[in-house]
Formats: structure tokens, C-alpha cells, sequence
């Protein structure tokens, strides 16, 4: 008796699989810093880290955080801590950006150092996903920075996630 195997399936009618990726490709320069934000990148994204220390961010939450984003530029404001004044997020997280991003396939997040309570600081960190693999010099544009309705028409509140 012969074995009869299954009709062979094309790639394109298999179904999806996630896709992961293995390994990164660090640009030039692969990190530095922005205001009081560290950065670091590879030739697909940008990742930004701003630190928030001690007691004034004790309790922080995601929802005090407006993070706007289109493809040329970033705006991160909270409104409801004094702490958070222009001088630190405008400094260090609000710019424009040097090449277009992917607006919806990047996101931020606000993690808390749960391992050691009495460092007492959070993260806020946003990942930018590059339009176009390239090395940036910078996250941001030196100089003034665009108004919001001169760089685009097509902001978006980012979640977290």
C-alpha cells in the first residue's frame, strides 16, 4: 500500500507566523545623549530613556503622560507634575527628527524599578521605529524646533505598549 502525503501548501497560502527579530544592527553612533535623556540606536530604531529619580515621581503614572508623535517629530508633555516642567521633557524628549519614523509600529512605555523600592525611579521610555535602516547622528534636529502644525497634520497620541 502506497502513502499518499498531504497536498504540498505554497508560502503564500501558509498561514501567518509572528516574526522575531534575531539580531540587531548597531548604527554610528550607537548611543549618546539628548537633554537629560540617554539614546541608543541600531539601523531600525531609536530608543530613548529619560530617568525620572526620587521622591517628586514618586507614583507616577502612565495616563499623566500626552506622548505625540508623526513621522518627522516627537512632543511628550505632563501636565499634572511641576516636576515635569518645558526645561526636562522639553530638553530632553520633544524634537524634530533628522528622518522619518513609523508612527504606528513605534511606542513607549513607563517602567518602574520594582527590584529596589528605595531607588525610587521610574523610566519613561519611547522606541522609535527608523522609516528607512540608516545611522542618525542624533535623535533630534539641532536648532528650534518646528511647530507642531509645520511638521505635520498627522499626529498621533501613542499609547503605551
Amino acid at each position: 500500500m502506497r502513502e499518499i502525503s498531504p497536498p504540498r501548501k505554497e508560502a503564500w497560502e501558509l498561514p501567518s507566523k509572528s516574526v522575531h527579530r534575531m539580531r540587531d544592527f548597531w548604527a554610528t553612533p550607537s548611543s549618546g545623549s539628548h537633554g537629560k535623556a540617554r539614546w541608543q540606536q541600531t539601523m531600525g530604531s531609536m530608543v530613548l530613556r529619560l530617568m525620572l529619580p526620587g521622591t517628586p515621581w514618586e507614583g507616577i503614572r502612565a495616563d499623566e503622560f500626552q506622548v505625540r508623535l508623526c513621522e518627522r517629530g516627537l512632543r511628550v508633555v505632563n501636565r499634572h507634575r511641576p516636576e515635569a516642567s518645558e526645561a526636562f521633557l522639553h530638553d530632553s524628549l520633544n524634537g524634530d527628527f533628522p528622518e522619518e519614523v513609523l508612527v504606528r509600529s513605534s511606542w513607549w512605555s513607563l517602567e518602574h524599578n520594582l527590584g529596589n523600592p528605595s531607588l525610587r525611579e521610574s523610566i519613561l521610555t519611547v522606541h522609535l521605529a527608523k522609516a528607512k535602516d540608516r545611522s542618525w547622528p542624533q535623535p533630534f534636529l539641532s536648532g528650534r524646533m518646528a511647530e507642531a502644525a509645520e511638521l505635520s497634520a498627522d499626529w498621533v497620541s501613542v499609547q503605551t505598549g
